[in-house]
């Protein structure tokens, strides 16, 4: 499948984290501008994710919004195209953190 833009990179990404099992929420005009587009729980873990296109430029709100979260203790994240996509769902759906 080829994403034509970063609004069907962004669904696809929510649709195969949903089949995993995650809870998604795309996240439209909240709080401060920059806010990463998409929440992802998976596994008692709360992850922020921005997506963007290979081409995609992460802009300097973006860029403060995620060091704020990291610096709180948060998970942040920019995923560059389809691979970057795939690679993260790879990597957070692993039993690489077990929660009992």
């Amino acid at each position: 499948m080829t994403m034509r833009n970063e609004a069907d990179l962004q669904a696809w990404f929510i649709k195969k984290l949903n089949e995993k099992g995650a809870y998604t929420q795309k996240v439209m005009g909240v709080s401060r501008r920059g806010f990463p587009d998409v929440l992802v729980i998976y596994k008692s873990n709360v992850f922020f994710v921005e997506i963007k296109q290979k081409t995609g430029v992460v802009s300097s709100f973006q860029k403060r919004e995620i060091r704020r979260i990291l610096r709180a203790g948060g998970h942040a994240f920019v995923l560059f195209d389809r691979s970057g996509c795939e690679l993260f769902i790879e990597n957070i759906t692993k039993e690489l953190i077990k929660h009992d």
